[in-house]
């Protein structure tokens, strides 16, 4: 049965209680707008008449004046029992004209027409090892705690921005980099907690961090330039960095992180590396300031380019982060990349590149040109968030919260394996590494777990050359402790019919 989250229904529930409209036409419209369009599918079930009152602090009368007359209408129906759910087909999609109904000309022969050589990249990268169903919460990578975000706090800032938008809020135009005190804020906060230095014109808002390493690859990278990866890495981005024709050179990593002397030789010397440094993907391991200043050191002798990806920084339970490595590089040759998709809750879209002086002009064309401007009203009702506080304070209980789900799930997989489960680096971000031998197929495995709602990432396709290692990566941010436990007991199953024992 699909279920619709809170901070889903508030992004398309737009009420103005100051507004002359009533406030029930306001959620009928909202609602039946948002049907029409396709937000809200066929057959999705709506919450109960109490949720949504609790939900959009109206009286319950609004709520049921609203539904009903999108019932009356057909868009909606009542199961005794069950609840209310959007109708399907919708009564709209009754009168459309299908196209079988009527006959056509026939088509034209084969002709030998051919997309270009970079589309073709594109489709040959994105064929790759896909994660599977992606809608099962159990060890999700990437999920925050969707029920401890403080959505009181996001509504009432939503409502206040709806009913008070100003001109500048409204005008997509005054906001090519992005909303400024959203990247006001954005600057405070790296300033802060991560050791960035920067101006506020450096700090350009996209739309998460997968267009942002898709822009800033398409700015250094030209057909068959090398690019320096971490091995394993990070498959996403390779992905998006042979969609632009560039050649992947993998450097392997030890426990202080990429090890620049042991870089494969290409034919084009690499000017442009990839990293994780704070939080690699997908071991977990950070990278050392040693390597760090090595890593800054190769890029002022090759005169080359460095994508700081800085995922992860931000949930650390044992020590203090180290600086990145944008703060550290006084040359300017660091791309910083963020987002608060992962902090937050992925339907935000957000992300911010922080670019050199030399490149902003180049990123700044280029976004436009790609995603031209992205909405106002997210970024508006953000800086507000983050400006007020709740967005440090909100770290800071998830912090806590996530520290607690990790130390549960570490304990859970003593108690299960003791020493037959090697985990690592557990002592930063949102997930955990569990190495398996290697003669156990690791997406057999996640196939068979995904079957069962459980969403592990297998390690081995990270790898670019061979032999791969074999494992395991869980996403425990949204996992309770129920969760943790019984995801780990069926996993527990399924690997010791593979072989991998568990403690006796």
């Amino acid at each position: 049965m699909k279920r619709l989250s809170d901070i889903f229904l508030l992004s398309v529930i737009h009420l103005d209680d100051q507004a002359a409209t009533p406030l029930y036409q306001q959620l009928y419209e909202s609602l039946r707008t948002a049907i029409i369009i396709g937000q809200l599918g066929g057959g999705v079930r709506l919450p109960s008449i109490r949720d949504l009152t609790t939900l959009l602090q109206v009286s319950r009368n609004t709520v049921t004046n609203a539904l009903d007359q999108l019932i009356a209408e057909g868009y909606l129906q009542t199961r005794p029992g069950a609840g209310t759910f959007v109708i399907d087909p919708l009564p709209d999609e009754l009168l459309r004209v299908e196209a079988d109904d009527y006959p056509i000309s026939p088509p034209p022969a084969p002709t030998s027409r051919s997309s270009s050589q970079r589309s073709r990249l594109i489709v040959t990268s994105a064929q790759n090892w896909e994660m599977g169903n992606l809608q099962n919460p159990a060890f999700q990578y990437g999920l925050p705690a969707l029920d401890h975000f403080p959505h009181a706090i996001w509504a009432r800032l939503s409502a206040r921005h709806h009913r008070d938008s100003s001109t500048q809020q409204l005008d997509l135009t005054a906001t090519a980099g992005g909303y400024r005190p959203l990247r006001e804020a954005i600057v405070d906060y790296l300033q802060a907690a991560r050791g960035v230095r920067c101006e506020v014109e450096q700090v350009i808002i996209v739309s998460g961090a997968h267009q942002a390493i898709y822009l800033t690859a398409m700015i250094l990278l030209d057909p068959g330039d090398p690019i320096l990866v971490e091995e394993p890495g990070f498959t996403s981005a390779h992905r998006t960095f042979r969609s632009v024709g560039a050649e992947l050179a993998p450097v392997p990593l030890d426990a202080e992180g990429m090890d620049l002397k042991h870089a494969p030789k290409t034919d084009k010397p690499p000017r442009v590396a990839f990293i994780k440094p704070s939080r690699q993907h997908p071991t977990g391991r950070t990278m050392t300031l040693e390597r760090r200043w090595e890593l800054i050191d190769w890029a002022r002798r090759v005169n080359g380019w460095i994508i700081e990806d800085d995922y992860g920084s931000a949930f650390h339970y044992t020590q203090r982060p180290l600086p990145a490595l944008q703060g550290l590089d006084t040359a300017q040759r660091v791309i910083y990349l963020g987002t608060f998709s992962k902090v937050m809750f992925p339907s935000l879209r957000l992300g911010y590149v922080v670019a050199p002086p030399d490149l902003i002009d180049k990123f700044m064309s280029l976004r436009s040109i790609v995603d031209s401007y992205i909405p106002t009203p997210s970024q508006v009702i953000l800086a507000d968030f983050m400006e007020q506080g709740h967005f440090t304070r909100h770290l800071r209980r998830m912090r806590q919260l996530y520290a607690e789900r990790r130390d549960f799930f570490v304990e859970t997989v003593q108690k299960l394996w003791g020493n037959s489960l090697t985990l690592e680096s557990t002592h930063a971000g949102t997930s955990v590494t569990a190495w398996l031998p290697d003669s156990v197929d690791d997406i057999r495995v996640q196939r068979q777990l995904s079957a069962k709602g459980i969403t592990v990432m297998p390690i081995s396709p990270c790898y670019l050359t061979r032999p791969p290692r074999s494992g395991l990566l869980f996403g425990y941010a949204a996992c309770d402790e129920e969760i943790i436990k019984a995801g780990l007991e069926y996993v527990r199953d399924v690997l010791e019919i593979m072989g991998v024992g568990h403690k006796k």
